[in-house]
């Protein structure tokens, strides 16, 4: 569903001024949101009109919450636009952010097309709900409770700009947004890495996103799509949307970038599913794996699928490992503490990857889900490391993310070892395992050249060196597993 509100868009067919144009954001919107599968509906809103005398611009404005209160009552999500983005209109209508009761919230990107959403949540349409939910471990053994509250508000978000620019945000932002809300297993939108196509020109001081067409029967060297961008576009119309396969991103810099450059990808027509997961269970398929859980980076080695045939499959490397780790555990007197957690809920996995930003390895979440890793403290058997649960992993990754931020970091280098990157800290390095002292274990999703996407690095908080500790975390496990 979407509330509309316009200063100079009217419904198509209705009679409009000279400065006035037929919307064209509304109709967009509710055909692409039917495609999403999702119950769509349009609705228009009239704004107030801010040129009136004070009394009577309140008295608009009021009327007009209203009718949102109204449609909130109504819908679960409100997908507002028709208002430009740029001055006079940044507080007008929806743009307002005092229009969202609850826990509204502006955000400006620093790119060309698609700068500016605002979003926030309705008052509540009926009182909130508490369950208590009874924790139990691998083994069926009590392990205390969690009380979750549930809170029945609809969702707002406004996605103002030209047609083109609420076309781009809604198929990155408000794409996301609702796989959140149906509590997807990896939220959309995803992102894969393909190459250009064609020499493409970029804006010196802000990020691009152009539609873009992909190249059939065409892949880079290592199996990557090919991407072109679409010229000609305008702000104020669909334009090259109409034949375009994908949005690409153009990093913001001085000289064009080349044909064969590495660009994101984003595919308009793709599933629930990361494109990448696919592409990369393909690779692991074909690539020679201590553990499956490292799937090959592009430019990886690979050998014949015969051989690979007979590897053993992720949850394979993980239940063995964790086998291995409860036999253990059984051994340990009655009274020792409890080594490891019981498994990580669905909703902590989400909450983990909303909060990375990712999605993390397959491998990794069958780990988190017989174990949610070890309380703090715990640091046998991995020999001084805990590991982390997963409201642990989100806890120390945003005390890195921060110090990036921040800049902190911006004057430091790592020393690393052949196929991790030369960052002090790489945001896409997620810490697996914590010593206590700032010093992490860590997955690593974004190799050098030579690397694989999930090996587990070194990562000291204090020294330079970057090492290669294993080449994913099932093997990692099955190290640290006693016999």
């Amino acid at each position: 569903m979407r509330g509309r509100p316009s200063y100079d868009l009217v419904p198509p067919a209705c009679e409009r001024q000279p400065w006035q144009r037929p919307d064209a954001n509304g109709p967009y919107l509710c055909v692409l949101l039917k495609q999403w599968g999702c119950d769509a509906s349009l609705e228009y809103v009239a704004p107030p009109d801010m040129t009136w005398p004070p009394l009577e611009s309140r008295d608009a404005e009021l009327a007009f919450r209203r009718q949102l209160a109204a449609l909130a009552q109504r819908y679960d999500l409100l997908v507002g636009t028709g208002v430009l983005a740029d001055d006079p209109h940044q507080d007008a209508a929806l743009n307002r952010l005092p229009v969202f009761p609850v826990s509204e919230a502006r955000v400006t990107l620093p790119q060309v097309r698609g700068a500016r959403f605002n979003f926030g949540r309705s008052e509540d349409r009926s009182p909130a709900q508490r369950r208590t939910l009874e924790l139990i471990d691998a083994a069926g053994r009590p392990r205390g409770s969690r009380v979750v509250t549930y809170f029945d508000q609809a969702t707002l978000v406004n996605l103002p700009g030209y047609p083109g620019d609420v076309a781009i945000l809604a198929h990155t932002i408000l794409r996301r947004l609702i796989d959140l809300l149906e509590f997807v297993d990896v939220p959309g939108p995803y992102w894969e890495t393909g190459v250009l196509g064609a020499p493409t020109s970029r804006d010196p001081a802000r990020h691009d996103l152009r539609w873009a067409t992909l190249a059939a029967g065409a892949a880079g060297a290592a199996g990557e799509p090919v991407v072109t961008p679409l010229a000609g576009e305008r702000a104020d119309a669909l334009g090259a949307l109409a034949g375009a396969d994908a949005l690409v991103a153009i990093e913001a810099g001085a000289p064009p970038l080349a044909a064969g450059s590495p660009v994101l990808v984003m595919r308009l027509d793709q599933s629930r599913r990361p494109v990448r997961a696919v592409r990369d269970a393909t690779q692991a398929a074909q690539s020679p794996a201590v553990d499956a859980s490292a799937t090959a980076a592009p430019d990886s080695a690979r050998k014949d699928a015969t051989s690979a045939a007979v590897a053993p499959s992720p949850d394979d490397t993980i239940a063995a490992a964790w086998a291995r780790l409860d036999a253990w555990r059984r051994t340990l007197p009655a009274d020792a503490p409890e080594p490891f957690r019981g498994p990580a809920s669905d909703d902590d996995l989400r909450a983990l990857e909303a909060g990375l930003g990712v999605a993390l390895p397959e491998a990794w979440r069958a780990s988190l889900r017989l174990h949610d890793g070890q309380e703090a403290g715990r640091t046998e058997p991995f020999a001084g490391e805990t590991l982390l649960f997963a409201r642990q992993i989100l806890a120390q990754w945003s005390i890195w993310r921060d110090l990036v931020v921040r800049g902190d970091l911006a004057d430091c280098e790592g020393e690393p070892e052949p196929g991790i990157r030369g960052d002090w800290y790489n945001l896409k390095w997620i810490p697996l395992t914590h010593n206590g002292s700032g010093d992490h274990l860590c997955v690593d999703l974004d190799p050098d050249e030579g690397g694989r996407i999930g090996q587990v690095i070194r990562v000291w908080h204090d020294s330079p060196e970057r090492e290669l500790v294993a080449q994913g975390v099932g093997e990692w496990l099955a190290r640290g597993a006693p016999g």
